[in-house]
């Protein structure tokens, strides 16, 4: 029921940040439990041994044509 929520939501923050002039960058603080999840399922990236991580020009635009034009309805 609640499948591709976090992909949908990355996505639309992707998309917000290429509006603002961003290049679809984001940045987050991940739990260290999810890191590896978020590098494997959404393309982020890790800034060295911290929890923060990237969302890069390139990741963004592949997260945003897999989540991003999702009809609300599945």
């Amino acid at each position: 029921m609640f499948r591709g929520i976090p992909g949908s939501l990355l996505a639309f923050a992707a998309q917000l940040s290429f509006a603002i002039g961003g290049e679809g960058f984001i940045a987050i603080d991940a739990k260290n439990e999810l890191i590896e999840h978020y590098e494997c399922v959404y393309g982020f990236e890790r800034l060295g041994n911290s929890q923060r991580m990237i969302l890069t020009t390139g990741a963004a635009a592949r997260l945003i044509s897999e989540y991003g034009r999702r009809s609300p309805h599945g």
